[in-house]
């Protein structure tokens, strides 16, 4: 999920001049005041050429040559000035503010630091100072030092903003609200406070109060970097698909002229191109400027190949009940693992699974990134592997910054990670197909089979009779249990299209809230489609979630973003999946499911194909029966299911990577071949 966003470092207002130069000044303040920054810096210059005591004028050229990127002549300016305290302090605040901009936080701390030594009441330099150190992720120290600036200046909105920020880095939720509020009655258009609050409630799940803040932000500010996505976003989890569609339209022209409209997850479940969804990643991460990866390692030391596989998500979720088998497989003679874990989880049972997995579990959720770096180099990490990619949860910055000479966008984010710190991205010829690569920043690695792993050591579904769930026998029973922000009114068009062709059909959909049932229920109505024939089920442990999965005859498959361990645990409890093949990599994961479970033909090209099967296979029991038999052979089972298959594509996937690295040679895309793996 999208980080809020910072208040830029700023620097004080221009200042008055002396007399004796008053004509030039007054020039350079009507033109600097009509946005003419040229003409003021021309002005300031001479007057400053005329009488060099100009404190102010001094403190306004530094500012004006460091925006006109003339930075000798600025650092020149900067040189012994002492007094009078005030413009000097300005003026060592604005270089500092120019190397936060070009990614030197130290080397910016240090002129913020000057600058209060001169002036301890300079509010900007406090500000900027707290910027500086959240770059350095030291949080307490930046807290501090806005904490000082609201001394000074207790009912500036900007600094309160910054504060509820800081907060919110910090996971202190409620006071970092609390900040926000105090922005609102202190300026109640402050839309960024807004947006930041609707992020906090999305975090939290809360999707109504999400909703509430990006539309009173998208009121004062619609034009606010990824505001209309969030906004949209808080609505599809809500099933809320008024004006849906004509918001996804603006939301991909918006981003075919480059703008920053929205965040990068909810852009997956929208009818874009791979391009698009690219496109918007390079600007998401160009926006964030994270940092720079090194250009050359030491020698490595010999020994097995080192992995790193990095996560929030080391935990009983979705990533981790696909990869748990992968750790435990790994050939320990080869390859020596390590788990660096995100976020300090609570300890549940797959955590202690995966404790036992690797040979190393480090949690890394409490280092600052140079701490993460100094403990990957430490490791001799050969190839990193990033398992969150732009989900919640993220820390990107360690890879943009290097965690190893080979880095790897794998199974968390369904898409291309849009940076040039990912060097390679895992795959298959259905996910990716050779002429897509281009719209792809990573290069692509072509696994043999699928690209998903699975775990075989998952449970198996236990006993449960549909009365249990008060669902009819009789009843032929459809299922998507895909979140609802992957359903959308074209989707749910079909689906009503399919229970009106099989008027025995009920329609078994996940809502975690009473209002996405009533909303779903009315959309149906207004089909002309009984509400009676929508059953939704609630969040259950996983093994029963299989069990209840199990009761199901025909699972359907969303579009444009396709179910991963959704469509995994259908296929895994024996059901028919039925999918349309979409176009980024998001829309066709169930096609690279679907195909190693060699059941190409529930793998459709357009909505009235899949219209057209699902209706075929509910009027054929005998047809989805043999479907059934045919997934449950033993070596159809380990074709898709196989975790020593998969880990050992892996492997020979990784060993190339490797051997590349090792040649001199560049990240380039490369097939892995059945015939290479041992």
């Amino acid at each position: 999920m999208r980080p809020p966003r910072r208040i830029k470092s700023t620097a004080a207002p221009m200042l008055d001049v002396s007399a004796q130069v008053l004509a030039l000044c007054q020039r350079g303040d009507a033109a600097l005041a009509a946005g003419d920054r040229a003409q003021a810096l021309d002005c300031y210059r001479r007057s400053y050429a005329i009488r060099q005591d100009q404190a102010q004028v001094r403190r306004n050229l530094v500012v004006l040559l460091l925006e006109a990127g003339e930075i000798g002549e600025a650092q020149s300016l900067l040189q012994d000035f002492k007094t009078p305290p005030e413009p000097a302090s300005q003026a060592i605040n604005a270089w500092g503010v120019y190397e936060l901009k070009w990614r030197r936080p130290l080397d910016a701390l240090r002129s913020f630091e000057q600058a209060l030594a001169i002036d301890p009441k300079n509010v900007d330099a406090w500000n900027n100072r707290s910027n500086a150190l959240i770059a350095l992720q030291r949080h307490e120290e930046a807290l501090a030092a806005i904490d000082h600036a609201l001394q000074v200046q207790s009912e500036a909105a900007d600094l309160h903003y910054n504060r509820g920020l800081i907060l919110q880095e910090m996971g202190r939720l409620d006071e970092a609200l609390a900040a926000y509020l105090t922005c609102w009655q202190l300026k109640p258009d402050y839309a960024l406070a807004y947006l930041n609050t609707a992020n906090i409630y999305l975090s939290s799940r809360d999707w109504p109060r999400a909703e509430y803040f990006a539309h009173k932000a998208l009121q004062f500010a619609p034009d606010t970097d990824y505001l209309l996505g969030t906004w949209l976003f808080s609505r599809m989890f809500q099933a809320k698909w008024e004006s849906m569609l004509e918001t996804i339209e603006s939301i991909l022209h918006k981003i075919d002229d480059g703008k920053k409209c929205t965040i990068l997850l909810p852009l997956l479940a929208m009818p874009a191109t791979p391009a698009q969804q690219t496109h918007a990643a390079r600007i998401y991460v160009e926006d964030r400027r994270l940092g720079h990866r090194p250009t050359t390692w030491l020698p490595r030391r010999p020994g097995r190949v080192r992995i790193a596989y990095v996560s929030s998500d080391f935990c009983q979720h979705a990533v981790s009940l696909l990869s748990a088998s992968l750790y435990e497989l790994h050939d320990r003679q080869r390859f020596e693992v390590f788990l660096y874990s995100l976020r300090d989880c609570p300890e549940d049972s797959m955590q202690q699974r995966l404790r036992r997995a690797a040979e190393h579990f480090i949690d890394i959720s409490a280092c600052r990134d140079e701490q993460v770096w100094q403990i990957a180099r430490e490791h001799d990490i050969d190839i990193a592997v990033d398992l969150n990619g732009h989900t919640v949860g993220e820390r990107t910055s360690l890879f943009a910054g290097g965690l190893a000479p080979v880095q790897v966008n794998y199974l968390g984010y369904p898409g291309s990670m849009g940076s040039n710190y990912h060097d390679y991205i895992i795959a298959d010829r259905w996910l990716i197909p050779p002429d897509r690569r281009q719209d792809y920043s990573e290069q692509v690695v072509y696994l043999p089979t699928t690209f998903q792993i699975n775990d075989d050591a998952r449970p198996l579904p236990l006993p449960m009779t549909r009365a249990e769930l008060g669902v009819p026998e009789e009843a032929l029973l459809l299922c998507s249990f895909n979140g609802t922000y992957k359903m959308n009114p074209v989707m749910f068009s079909i689906w009503m299209d399919i229970l009106k062709a099989c008027p025995q059909a009920l329609l078994w959909l996940l809502a975690d809230s009473m209002d996405v049932m009533q909303r779903l229920c009315a959309y149906a109505e207004a089909q002309g489609v009984d509400p009676h024939r929508l059953r939704f089920a609630y969040s259950l442990p996983y093994q029963e979630h299989l069990s209840r999965l199990a009761l199901a005859d025909i699972a359907l498959d969303s579009l444009p973003f396709n179910g991963g361990t959704t469509s995994s645990d259908a296929l895994w409890c024996g059901l028919p999946l039925v999918t349309c093949l979409g176009d980024t990599f998001a829309g066709r994961m169930a096609a690279s499911l679907l195909h190693a479970a060699q059941l190409p033909m529930l793998v459709t090209d357009s909505l009235s194909a899949y219209r057209d099967c699902v209706i075929t296979l509910a009027h054929e029991p005998s047809y989805r029966a043999t479907i059934r038999q045919h997934l449950a052979q033993p070596h159809l089972r380990e074709q898709l299911f196989g975790s020593r298959a998969r880990t050992r594509e892996l492997e020979a996937a990784y060993l190339a990577m490797h051997e590349r690295r090792l040649a001199g040679l560049p990240a380039e895309s490369f097939a892995v071949l059945t015939q290479e793996i041992p």
